[in-house]
């Protein structure tokens, strides 16, 4: 089963409606606020869980601090969205290949692009 976590930039409703949803999902609201990428990117690596973020430098900050995350599926709606909105988005991310492991996975309204993380 995939595990996955929530970056605290997406409402803590989106974990909510989640995890109603049976999927495996954690908040980095449950564990530690404050948390500075490349520690949230370590953090996944530990328990496996791929990364779910709106912060588009998500990335480049990893590696930066010379760590590369397990895999991120990065959330890019539109100015006004709601969580039904991020949701929907998420599950396409999901479905949009076999495994999200070693990829980055950005997600618009209407499009889906995968990515190998290299």
């Amino acid at each position: 089963m995939l595990k996955f976590l929530v970056d605290e930039n997406i409402p803590e409703e989106f974990v909510n409606e989640l995890k109603k949803l049976g999927y495996d999902v954690i908040s980095i609201r449950e564990i530690k606020r404050g948390m500075k990428n490349h520690e949230i990117a370590e953090l996944s690596k530990l328990d496996n869980r791929i990364i779910v973020t709106l912060d588009k430098r998500f990335l480049w900050s990893c590696l930066s601090a010379g760590v590369k995350p397990v895999g991120i599926i990065l959330l890019r709606p539109i100015k006004r969205f709601d969580v039904r909105t991020l949701v929907n988005m998420f599950i396409n991310a999901c479905k949009a290949c076999d495994s999200p492991y070693g990829k980055i996975i950005v997600v618009r309204k209407n499009k889906v692009r995968v990515v190998p993380l290299s």
